[in-house]
């Protein structure tokens, strides 16, 4: 053991491969075999970058000072960085060594597979690709190839290391496996520059062609960002040197477009026959093919077909029944481009001559969906009309009917026939919006609250945890806070505030309930919500004047009455901002007696509302703007609203007093995020 130790490590030690391989092939399999545990537990030593500038112009063997611009602290970098790298490499040739010498020990290629594909937890047994020559020498051709043949079964899952399982297949002698997955990881490996000599001298070439074009694993990898920049201009490189016919490129291309895939699969085959630029005569033998591509899916695919046949019958004439099929896919297409396009290569075409084949298709296209464009047919129809098919022009009779529009009406004019009657379109009718759910009592309430704290965007949770909170403070206070408080949050803020002040907690910091923030309809809706936590901590209101009637969010101007009667009444005055909000959240048409009946009010939030609601109902301006968010930053969109007779707290007055997202100017303006 000694014997064989010592030498493997000096080998592994100095990084060197081919020494380790003499010294393990004289071993014996035993021999080999009993050094797998040393090995596994030895850590070979780790190079690290010297100190100081001098120390790294040693490590790096005194490179050439004219290349380093000596004294500057550039060098210094320079230095640093290559002495990194050759750290890199020694470290990693080192690591190498040794788990060749291990594979070279396991008694099964098996064991090989399972080592270099190890998961995490444990590590792959990092063998590379310049191990393969010596364990050839170490295990022979056989094994190499076992070993290989395991590895490129697991290629599927990703996880194989395919430079190392190609190297120990070529060592053993096998081709390239045939399997699509195995296939795709050969054509992603760099195999460096010029990949066009590398590839016209590689025996597996000629056999992976093929799957580049007929395999979408394998197509997908040819089209990546790896392989893509590398490939297409090396396959060019063979055709122009005659290394490779065009003719296998340009029917491969075609092959992968007509089996179709998405449209990032596809481009970099329609970029290759774009560079191929393939004449007329090249693609006249794949004219059937071209024809099928009209119907693809993708425009560019279809765009490509149509020129290419436009080219084909400029040599080569396309059968009467070849330029009907071609007439009826492409009158049918969505792209007005396409469609355009083909009208305008019938018009060249003596389409007289063709009338009985292609009158089918020219109906098609009379009722293509786009008006404009079956305007374009039926302009050419419309002169040949008296020569077209009585089979054509039954049809078209029976079709006026369904059509409607200037097309219809054309047609029939031309056809002898009353145009369809225009059908009276369904009356629209909005559903009537729903009631409002019951209110939360003090149990229901403590099931809302969670969800109302982590995200209280849904208007009308916001509206019943108000109302629950406003109850639940004017009901038992001391059970009110025993219920609330298995769901009070640690986290201070506004909403937190609001459900303490409703178990009688008191707001201690009124200054987290200023309701700052970033636009003027959060900071309304934010005001009124702080203005409910002051009134709950002191005194509850009776109820929310703003609480909506329906899910529309429209408030009962009945019960508004009623609650500022009350208010009068009893001597409570309800919030300005619950007030403002309840004003905004009446419906556009309010009964008469309402704002007769508010016309006897003599508070000040009665005298608003009687206001409010005899005047004619209006909708304010509405435009968009793009503002610097807070005056910094890119600009967002906001809906802005003219503040007209809205209340001022809608009105934008935090830039009114900075002027920062307005460049100074005076804001007339209620813009919501």
């Amino acid at each position: 053991m000694d014997e064989l130790w010592g030498p493997a490590r000096e080998r592994i030690d100095g990084g060197d491969l081919d020494g380790l391989a003499d010294v393990l092939a004289a071993a014996t399999p035993v021999g080999r075999a009993a050094l797998v545990a040393v090995l596994e537990a030895y850590e070979p030593p780790t190079d690290t970058v010297p100190e100081g500038i001098e120390a790294m112009r040693a490590y790096l063997g005194n490179p050439d000072s004219h290349l380093w611009d000596p004294g500057s602290g550039r060098e210094r970098w320079q230095l640093t960085h290559a002495a990194q790298q050759q750290a890199h490499r020694i470290n990693q040739t080192r690591r190498a060594a040794k788990a060749m010498a291990i594979a070279a020990g396991l008694a099964r290629a098996g064991d090989v597979v399972k080592a270099a594909n190890r998961r995490w937890p444990a590590e792959p047994l990092p063998l590379s690709a310049e191990a393969a020559g010596p364990l050839l020498r170490i295990r022979g051709a056989a094994w190499c190839a076992t070993v290989g043949r395991g590895l490129a079964k697991r290629a599927r899952s990703g996880s194989a290391p395919w430079a190392l399982t190609e190297a120990l297949l070529r060592a053993g002698g096998e081709d390239l496996p045939d399997e699509p997955a195995a296939v795709a990881e050969y054509v992603r490996l760099w195999r460096g520059q010029p990949l066009a000599d590398i590839l016209a001298e590689d025996p597996w070439f000629p056999r992976a062609l093929p799957y580049i074009f007929d395999d979408d694993r394998v197509a997908e990898a040819f089209g990546d960002v790896y392989a893509g920049p590398a490939w297409r201009p090396a396959l060019l490189e063979l055709t122009a040197t005659e290394r490779l016919p065009r003719e296998t490129l340009i029917a491969g291309c075609l092959r992968r477009l007509a089996t179709g895939g998405r449209p990032g699969l596809l481009a970099p085959f329609l970029s290759l026959l774009g560079d191929l630029a393939p004449t007329a005569d090249e693609l006249a033998a794949h004219r059937g093919q071209l024809v099928g591509l009209l119907a693809a899916p993708g425009s560019t695919v279809a765009g490509f077909a149509h020129t290419g046949l436009i080219a084909v019958h400029g040599v080569r004439p396309l059968e009467p029944l070849e330029l009907a099929d071609v007439t009826a896919a492409m009158l049918i297409r969505p792209e007005k481009k396409l469609v355009r396009a083909h009208v305008a290569w019938l018009r060249r075409l003596p389409l007289d001559d063709l009338l009985p084949d292609l009158a089918e298709a020219l109906a098609d296209g009379v009722q293509h969906p786009a008006p404009d464009l079956a305007g374009l047919v039926l302009d050419l129809v419309e002169p040949r009309l008296s020569r077209l098919p009585a089979g054509t022009r039954e049809r078209m009779l029976a079709e006026v009917p369904a059509m409607e529009g200037e097309i219809g009406e054309r047609l029939a004019a031309l056809l002898g026939v009353a145009p369809a009657a225009p059908e009276a379109g369904p009356a629209l009718v909005a559903d009537l919006p729903g009631a409002m759910p019951p209110p939360l009592d003090l149990d229901d309430l403590v099931m809302e609250l969670p969800a109302w704290l982590a995200d209280h965007v849904d208007p009308l949770r916001h509206e019943l945890v108000l109302d629950g909170l406003v109850r639940a403070a004017r009901g038992d206070r001391e059970a009110t806070a025993r219920a609330l408080a298995s769901v009070q949050p640690a986290w201070q803020g506004l909403l937190p505030s609001v459900v303490g002040a409703a178990a009688g907690q008191p707001v201690v910091d009124p200054r987290q309930l200023s309701a700052r923030g970033w636009q003027p309809l959060t900071l309304f809706v934010n005001s009124r919500t702080a203005e409910l936590a002051r009134r709950l901590d002191c005194d509850p209101p009776a109820a929310l004047l703003a609480f909506p009637a329906t899910t529309a969010g429209h408030v009962d101007p009945g019960r508004v009455l009623s609650l500022l009667a009350a208010a009068e009444r009893d001597g409570w005055a309800p919030g300005h901002a619950d007030l403002t909000q309840a004003l905004l959240r009446l419906p556009r048409e309010i009964d008469p007696a309402v704002g007769k009946s508010a016309a006897r009010l003599r508070s000040a939030a009665g005298r608003t509302f009687a206001e409010w609601v005899g005047r004619e109902p209006s909708d304010p301006a509405v435009w968009i703007e793009d503002a610097p968010l807070r005056g910094v930053g890119p600009a967002v969109r906001l809906a802005c609203l003219e503040v007209g007779t809205l209340p001022e707290e809608i009105a934008d007055s935090a830039r009114r007093e900075s002027g920062s997202s307005t460049g100074g100017r005076p804001t007339t303006s209620s813009c919501g995020r």
